[in-house]
């Protein structure tokens, strides 16, 4: 489908940051799809790699957009502004569509014509070739219910994972820029506090893991410290009552700090991550994985001789277990 349909179904807006080598099989996967009018482009963060010449080699195929980097929010932000398509799907420049995606994605849609977001799951691509489905999120009919799960990490949903009417953009998702870790936890928090989530069982992504994710950068996701929670709990983007959870989110962003700086064996940061999480939410560390990871993280702190070779953490999911 040329990038240029005149108001298509759906568009598909991919920030790419330093990915050249993995775009060509995203732009592939999303070029492959058929049954639907779409758009894509490429929102290029400022890369110093080929990732230009990737596009081009795409011709009319596919949109690009260069600006300075400031992260994949400004970003996305950007794609919107440059497509028209009725539903908006993210996709990371490392990942792809699942095939038949954005068709059974119309399909479902257009059984439920009051739906705002469908919201599916993935499939984990190891670095040895296995695939792994992963579980299809359990959603309710409560937005409330949705909302507490999945700032807890409960409900676990990518960005590629959803697809979002172009609408809810009217209402959600404003933070300060730039923003560039995080912006996905901020979007889908406000979606799924604003409006009834719709299902589907059938992955609708593949994400790829692979050494240096940018979802696993360390530097960025301490340096962001906790500006998913400030974007998230926005007064003006939220219903008031969900501006009650925030301890909540906060205490999840705190988690995932201490995990990634588990993994990379900064135990006396990561145990301080962990009594920050004591002291704003406590109950968020009756789960034994964290009471387990903050007794090992404090001992090896105290005594560096005893901790192992390789990291405990060793045997985490992909999708980074918490």
């Amino acid at each position: 489908m040329d990038h240029k349909t005149p108001n298509p179904d759906f568009c598909v807006i991919v920030p790419a940051y330093n990915y050249g080598r993995y775009l060509p099989e995203a732009l592939d996967s999303v070029l492959a799809q058929q049954g639907v009018d779409f758009e894509v482009i490429v929102i290029d963060d400022g890369s110093t790699d080929d990732t230009r010449k990737v596009v081009e080699g795409y011709r009319d195929r596919v949109g690009y957009f260069r600006q300075s980097n400031q992260g994949p929010y400004v970003a996305c932000k950007r794609g919107l502004e440059r497509t028209t398509g009725k539903w908006v799907v993210f996709l990371d420049a490392d990942d792809r569509l699942c095939p038949g995606a954005l068709a059974h994605a119309q399909e479902t849609l257009a059984k439920h014509p009051g739906a705002r977001m469908l919201i599916g799951t993935c499939v984990t691509l190891y670095p040895d070739g296995v695939r792994h489905p992963n579980d299809p999120p359990i959603l309710s009919g409560d937005n409330r219910d949705n909302f507490v799960r999945y700032i807890t990490g409960k409900l676990k949903v990518s960005a590629g994972g959803a697809v979002l009417h172009r609408e809810v953009f009217d209402r959600i998702w404003s933070v300060p820029e730039p923003f560039y870790h995080g912006y996905d936890r901020v979007l889908l928090g406000q979606g799924f506090a604003w409006y009834g989530a719709l299902g589907t069982e059938r992955p609708l992504f593949e994400l790829r893991v692979h050494e240096g994710r940018m979802r696993d950068n360390i530097a960025s996701v301490l340096g962001a410290g906790t500006q998913a929670v400030e974007g998230l709990f926005n007064p003006d983007m939220l219903p008031t009552w969900a501006l009650a959870y925030r301890s909540w989110f906060r205490a999840d962003v705190l988690i995932e700090q201490a995990r990634l700086l588990y993994q990379q064996k900064l135990y006396a940061q990561a145990a301080a991550r962990y009594r920050e999480v004591m002291a704003t939410r406590p109950r968020a560390m009756m789960s034994s994985r964290h009471a387990r990871r903050f007794f090992l993280c404090s001992l090896f702190a105290m005594w560096p001789g005893t901790h192992p070779t390789r990291s405990p953490a060793s045997d985490l999911s992909a999708q980074g277990e918490r």
